[in-house]
């Protein structure tokens, strides 16, 4: 549940979200394509790096 007004309508809470400012969802799907398209890492390399990473700094996994 996340704590701003999402408007109502079809679509998903994340498109709906980023409806509301468009050019947001734009760099952050950029950024998403730079960091799992493009990464030099095996997809479950980087999991395991993010899960211990969060480990280490005691943030909820």
């Amino acid at each position: 549940m996340t704590r701003i007004r999402i408007p109502e309508g079809d679509g998903t809470e994340r498109d709906r979200i980023f409806a509301l400012r468009p050019q947001h969802g734009a760099a952050l799907e950029a950024l998403r394509v730079a960091v799992y398209d493009h990464a030099t890492l095996p997809h479950r390399v980087a999991e395991l790096a993010r899960y211990r990473i969060a480990i280490a700094n005691d943030c909820p996994v």
